[in-house]
């Protein structure tokens, strides 16, 4: 069988690696003979991050736009060439099915290049206001998933696809990690925690802040998991730090913080937001105040509005001692907060995701079937024959044609629809409408019990857009009295 080849693309910060990192587990559960390769910026966050999750990932030579030293820029133009040159050899070289840009300077290149050989290509906003690389890129790719809704503004209304952000998997069972964290992070178990992360580089203004109280933080008998960045670290390890605050650069296993915390500090990063709002536990949001169209502010007050999270903007960071006291205080505010959060959460957006990436695509785009199999029982005569009948079903699917039929497959309900090159799951979706791609009845002679085979579809969808989550369901059945 010949494996899916897929590469993801996104880095600089957290908020665009970790939903990359969703997205390919999903689409190796859905296929685990798929080869999925990962391309970032050298010497950035993700070149660490993502060999850590077992997958391969190679750099460009990209930088982003310095808007506060515009000699940094320099070299903008010139590396921006060579990273399509580059993009260009590792997209001949990996031959991709798919090509998926979660965001940063990072998937510019290696998405402008698949769209200019008409490789299959999605790319995944996380924010209610995108970056410009993904509104660049919005013009060719074939299907944007977005997390928030109005953003027609900023890419092709018939393109989008409401998914919310896919998080890290180990997120949803992370209340089953409550001991493990107690003793990983070496804390009481009878004291509150809270939970201070300043985004992946870490932030200067929160960093100050939870330095100048932590003596009262001691007094109120409250201890402190507390992740300064990668940025910050060296400088806040050399300080006088209170026994009650875990000082760490990096937190990898994010859920372990999660499980102990009673309450968490975050700024307001979308993927951070999503990933808050699944684990249920209260939360003060500080946004970032240094981003595009203050879109960290616009993701908490989504949150905030729905009496769901605590804010203290950076502005009146004084504020955030007042407000760590609310929480601390009232286990009714907490309650109101972790019920109010949950409310807003998409909890499939990763399977969602995956589902487009296989098969939200629109008229016109190519697909094969693929099917493969082992005889098992008694011997296949002479002039018996397999059958395979493949049907579409979902109320946006009209028709689609089939050419090239080939040899199918026999005892076994397969479960493999490939949109240009990627292997779906074997669920069915129920709709108004559906298509057949029709029968074919392939001879096999004298086939013996344990010999195996295979066969495949190709074809092209002529008629609507294929939308979220509708797959193509295979069958097969013997024909022949020897056959049991």
């Amino acid at each position: 069988m010949n494996s899916n080849r897929i590469i993801l693309s996104g880095g600089g910060t957290g908020g665009h690696i970790y939903p990359a990192i969703s997205i390919a587990n999903e689409l190796l559960f859905r296929d685990t003979n798929s080869e999925i390769l990962f391309v970032g910026a050298n010497n950035k966050m993700e070149m660490n991050i993502v060999p850590k999750y077992g997958f391969d990932i190679l750099g460009l030579w990209i930088s982003g736009f310095n808007r506060t030293n515009f000699l940094k820029n320099i070299l903008v133009p010139l590396k921006l060439l060579i990273s399509i040159f580059q993009s260009l050899i590792i997209i001949m070289r990996f031959k991709p099915n798919i090509v998926i840009g979660t965001g940063g300077y990072a998937s510019g290149p290696i998405m402008y290049v698949a769209n200019l050989l008409n490789i299959p290509t999605l790319i995944q906003e996380q924010n209610s206001y995108p970056g410009i690389t993904n509104k660049l890129l919005s013009k060719k790719v074939n299907k944007v998933c977005v997390a928030y809704e109005n953003l027609e503004k900023y890419f092709p209304k018939n393109k989008i696809v409401l998914t919310g952000n896919p998080v890290r998997s180990n997120i949803n069972n992370f209340s089953d990690l409550f001991d493990k964290g107690i003793e990983s992070f070496d804390l009481n178990a009878d004291k509150k925690t809270m939970l201070v992360i300043g985004g992946s580089l870490g932030s200067r203004e929160i960093n100050k802040a939870i330095y100048s109280i932590q003596d009262y933080l001691k007094y109120i008998n409250l201890q402190v998991i507390w992740q300064c960045g990668k940025l910050y670290y060296d400088e806040y390890k050399q300080k006088e730090i209170s026994s009650d605050v875990k000082l760490y650069d990096f937190l990898d296993d994010i859920a372990l913080a999660y499980s102990v915390s009673d309450f968490i500090i975050s700024r307001a990063g979308a993927s951070s937001v999503s990933e808050l709002s699944i684990v249920g536990k209260p939360v003060i949001f500080i946004p970032s105040p240094n981003v595009a169209e203050d879109h960290q502010l616009k993701n908490a007050m989504a949150v905030v509005k729905n009496e769901g999270a605590l804010l203290v903007e950076e502005k009146n960071i004084d504020d955030l001692k007042k407000r760590i006291s609310e929480l601390n205080s009232s286990s009714e505010l907490r309650n109101k907060l972790s019920k109010n959060i949950k409310k807003t959460t998409y909890t499939n957006a990763t399977i969602d995701i995956g589902s487009v990436s296989y098969s939200g695509l629109v008229s016109g785009d190519n697909f094969s079937v693929f099917a493969s199999g082992a005889f098992d029982n008694k011997n296949v005569g002479t002039g018996k024959t397999v059958t395979l009948s493949s049907s579409y079903s979902g109320s946006d699917v009209s028709n689609y044609s089939i050419t090239n039929q080939a040899s199918t497959t026999a005892n076994i309900t397969a479960k493999a629809l490939t949109v240009s090159g990627i292997t779906a799951s074997d669920k069915t979706y129920d709709g108004s409408t559906s298509a057949t791609l029709g029968t074919s009845n392939i001879l096999y002679n004298g086939l013996i019990n344990g010999d195996s085979f295979s066969g495949s579809y190709t074809g092209t969808f002529d008629n609507k857009n294929v939308g979220t989550g509708k797959t193509v369901t295979i069958s097969s059945s013997y024909s022949g009295d020897d056959v049991s």
